[in-house]
């Protein structure tokens, strides 16, 4: 069996029933244990058996000397709860949400060992090599056994426990701010600081993905992806991919939906999709698209309408339809590779000249006086009103002149004394856009043809 996880998921009704069992025995103890069925987990039933599970209570007069919130012991098949260390920390709800995440966490341990006896064939494993992050992923250098709270976060063992934990709380702060869900997660992984969320269950998955981003970057990465995954609000928080739609996606048109391959538009949908359409659309390839040969302009950057993150400066282009069915898109910023075409050089719409010229100083005498300062050329202080500039260096000036300490320190100066700036006039004058819509059609075909022979 190979180990591809992606997250491991716990049994929820399960949780939920060691969850009332340990509520029950809040403030009294009089059952201390039960047993409980863990089912194997997705993909292991052909090769291991379900597992008989013990939840043991630690007593109060023994839980001084134990000094963890929950332990799971592998050779025994024990889940030990330190249920009176929740009692003492927690009340009512968040006391209930403590032990479901504790419990959660655990059993993510218990998923890990059953892997690993699939895996390796050995049913009496106990030290986990499956459900660990990738390889590349791994931290090796650090193991909880040294007993630091830094080597216990940062264990391959407690990522996909300590994910759980992070998934769990937000749940659980999403429950009382049902409308905030993409804020919190924006909150917890660190992308925004206000509005904050005060929470106990927030503070250590925090402090948790903070030590990952400071020394196991890959797996912080890893772990705000899957954190995003789990929560369909966050998708606007998603980056924008490289590929672009060139008309709307309907039943007749075979363009990309701005959906890069191997991924699906249904924010729900976990499974593999395809780049290719079916159905109705699949009948259609080659077919002219009913609206490109009414196109001018096109907002081509839909990733907004997907929940993704919308390019910085996106400029969509003019779209240009043949009139056989397939539309291109003539883009005129910068930042495409085809700005040299023919078809472009033919003139829509030429690119902008700068406009205006150098700044240049409303106070020349003061600027004069500074710069000398600056130089070493003059020796006397400069003044204005009640502002007033010494010589450097005993008039000595800088040593290197310019540079961009001495133009800073000038820069600095002159406007401390009240010297302003202004924009000297320029000559150039500002081109006349061409209004597409009154643009002929021969006009342009005439020019591209020019074009094409300037360039053979």
């Amino acid at each position: 069996m190979q180990n591809r996880i992606s997250r491991i998921r716990v049994n929820k009704p399960l949780v939920r029933e060691i969850v009332a069992f340990l509520s029950s025995q809040v403030g009294s103890y009089n059952d201390l244990s039960m047993d409980v069925l863990v089912t194997s987990p997705p993909r292991t039933h052909r090769y291991i058996k379900d597992l008989d599970l013990r939840v043991e209570i630690i007593p109060p007069n023994a839980n001084r000397k134990l000094n963890f919130e929950g332990k799971y012991d592998p050779t025994n098949s024990v889940l030990y709860v330190n249920l009176p260390y929740f009692e003492s920390q927690y009340e009512g709800r968040e006391l209930e949400e403590a032990l479901y995440k504790v419990v959660a966490h655990e059993l993510v341990h218990v998923y890990q060992i059953l892997y690993t006896r699939v895996r390796d064939n050995d049913p009496n494993a106990v030290n986990p090599t499956a459900g660990l992050p990738g390889l590349r992923e791994r931290t090796p250098q650090y193991r909880q056994e040294k007993g630091d709270i830094l080597h216990h976060r940062l264990d391959d063992n407690e990522f996909y426990p300590r994910l759980e934990d992070t998934i769990n709380a937000i749940e659980f702060v999403s429950i009382r701010k049902p409308n905030e869900t993409a804020s919190i997660v924006s909150y917890v992984v660190g992308e925004s600081s206000r509005p904050a969320y005060r929470s106990k269950h927030l503070k250590e998955p925090m402090e948790w993905l903070a030590d990952l981003g400071r020394y196991a970057p890959k797996k912080f990465l890893k772990a705000v992806r899957k954190i995003k995954n789990e929560f369909p609000e966050t998708a606007k928080m998603r980056t924008a991919d490289f590929f672009r739609q060139v008309s709307p996606p309907d039943e007749l048109s075979s363009f990309s939906n701005g959906t890069p391959t191997g991924k699906s538009t249904d924010l729900k949908d976990k499974g593999e999709g395809s780049q290719l359409p079916n159905g109705d659309g699949a009948r259609n390839i080659g077919r002219p698209s009913p609206d490109s040969p009414n196109l001018k302009t096109k907002n081509l950057d839909r990733s907004e309408s997907y929940g993704r993150k919308p390019a910085e400066g996106f400029d969509g282009g003019y779209v240009h339809d043949s009139g056989s069915g397939s539309a291109r898109v003539i883009p005129y910023d910068s930042g495409f590779a085809n700005n040299s075409s023919p078809l472009r050089k033919a003139g829509l719409i030429r690119p902008m000249r700068k406009l205006g010229g150098k700044n240049v100083p409303v106070d020349e005498k003061l600027w004069a006086e500074v710069q000398a300062l600056a130089k070493g050329e003059s020796n006397k202080p400069v003044s204005r009103g009640k502002d007033s500039v010494n010589p450097v260096n005993d008039g000595k000036g800088f040593e290197t002149f310019p540079s961009a300490y001495a133009n800073g320190w000038a820069l600095a100066q002159y406007k401390r004394l009240g010297g302003k700036w202004k924009k000297q006039a320029s000559s150039k004058v500002e081109p006349i856009k061409k209004d597409l819509k009154k643009a002929s059609s021969s006009r342009v075909a005439h020019r591209y043809l020019r074009v094409l022979k300037n360039e053979e």
